[in-house]
């Protein structure tokens, strides 16, 4: 865990942050409530070990400091007096204090008392990453139901499609496709749903200078083509996406897996918006990028900057390019390849269905249960 002690007796002091790191738990010390805040606004602890008579700032005061604030981490706080006086351990409570401890106490009482807070600050932060797994569920299926009724009510009400942007590179059996032409507004409307934002187009994109990207790809068997997406954003505007879903000060793996749900949504709404066309599109991970990367070859390439009024930017960029067919054998198959037919073995058991994307562990139950020399046709990704 990591600690913090508060203490203004020195010798006390060194001797319980001896105890605690002797424990394997990180420690940092405070000798008054004030030098506490400064520790507490570097890095929230798992647990706060403070005295109750302290100069400037008392135990209770500091206790209920930390309770008033909102947290993405519950701080545990163990409450130390050498007062027996049981009005105190009741002001203790009510403002907030998890657990207490008398002066002077053995080092076994120690042990026991950080146990316990060990336990239930585990407990507390699975609970956390459960609240907030079914937080993001619940905010995809809102956005897919909203993906799927506005396809409903537009095609109801026969609104004509937005007009595809002019280029004479995109094939015209993509160009046609009504899904093409929403592709901006439904990527617009998925990330605005998500993220409870009225998101709107800018005007302009000056100013904006992405620092974090995610790419995914979408696969086209029957129009031959692939669609690369790519979702940026500056690093601000990561960090407030994130907070707002985590709580402040989001770690790092918080603010990744934000933007890898980002891109996940935003194509799903593409699949949904194509599927309602009979297209189905065949998705890959999203995959960390250079916010300014492109594709070599590609056909067409077209942008557009959603803007929050909270100043939350979000890049996105798409392009369009040829996926060739080929024949390999199985020495020649690798990971990202997709079937474009679906495979059976000599058993007549299916394989590998139609528009699969093969990764390794696929290619390797394929090279097991077919001939050394038979060839596949399967679509190659740029």
């Amino acid at each position: 865990m990591d600690v913090i002690v508060v203490e203004d007796s020195v010798s006390e002091a060194l001797l319980l942050e001896k105890q605690i790191s002797a424990m394997g738990h990180t420690v940092r010390g405070a000798r008054t409530g004030a030098k506490a805040i400064e520790l507490l606004k570097e890095r929230l602890p798992n647990l706060l070990v403070t005295d109750g008579m302290l100069p400037e700032l008392s135990g209770e005061s500091l206790t209920r400091l930390v309770r008033s604030q909102e947290a993405n981490r519950y701080v545990y706080v163990l409450y130390v007096t050498s007062s027996n006086d049981p009005d105190a351990l009741r002001t203790a409570f009510a403002a907030g204090a998890d657990d207490y401890m008398y002066k002077p106490f053995s080092n076994n009482e120690l042990i026991a008392r950080l146990r316990a807070a060990d336990r239930i600050t585990t407990l507390e932060t699975r609970l956390r990453t459960k609240v907030r797994e079914f937080e993001m569920a619940l905010r995809r299926l809102q956005a897919a139901a909203t993906i799927v009724g506005g396809a409903a009510a537009a095609r109801a009400a026969q609104q004509p499609a937005p007009e595809p942007v002019a280029s004479a590179l995109v094939p015209a059996a993509l160009a046609e496709k009504q899904a093409w032409r929403r592709i901006d507004p439904t990527v617009q409307r998925m990330l605005g749903d998500f993220l409870t934002r009225d998101l709107a187009v800018a005007a302009s994109d000056e100013g904006f200078r992405p620092t974090l990207a995610r790419a995914i790809a979408l696969t086209s068997i029957t129009l031959g083509i692939e669609l690369r997406f790519v979702l940026t954003l500056e690093r601000e505007s990561a960090l407030s996406i994130a907070a707002g879903l985590f709580g402040p000060d989001p770690d790092e793996a918080l603010v990744e897996d934000t933007l890898a749900e980002l891109a996940n949504l935003a194509m799903g709404g593409v699949k949904a918006s194509f599927a309602d066309e009979g297209v189905t599109l065949t998705s890959g991970l999203p995959a960390i990028t250079q916010p300014d990367a492109r594709t070599d070859g590609a056909l067409h390439r077209q942008q557009q900057l959603f803007t929050a009024g909270d100043g939350v930017r979000i890049g996105m960029m798409v392009e369009v390019s040829r996926c060739p067919t080929k024949r390999v054998r199985a020495f020649e198959l690798s990971e990202g390849m997709i079937f474009s037919e679906p495979l059976t073995g000599p058993n007549g058991i299916l394989l590998v269905p139609s528009g699969v994307r093969l990764v390794a562990a696929t290619i390797d139950r394929i090279t097991k249960s077919t001939a050394a020399g038979q060839v596949f046709e399967v679509l190659v990704p740029r």
